[in-house]
């Protein structure tokens, strides 16, 4: 009866360090978009000059993000 159950909760706890660990890939994905996408905006002003918007507008920027990117910059 102990091994079974310890079989059981082993299986729970892999499954969460599984779910874990998934969302964890995600949000680093997740970030390093957010970065790449920033450092593009960055670069785009520095090199060209150009506004802040200007550069979303150009790097295709859905407007429902830009102000979130304007935060950051």
């Amino acid at each position: 009866m102990c091994n079974a159950l310890e079989n059981l909760m082993q299986d729970v706890i892999e499954e969460r360090e599984r779910e874990a660990a998934e969302r964890a890939a995600e949000q680093a994905a997740t970030q390093a978009t957010l970065n790449g996408t920033l450092n593009n905006i960055r670069a785009l002003m520095g090199s060209i000059k150009w506004t802040a918007e200007k550069a979303m507008e150009a790097l295709q920027i859905p407007t429902s993000e830009q102000a979130m990117y304007m935060r950051k910059i």
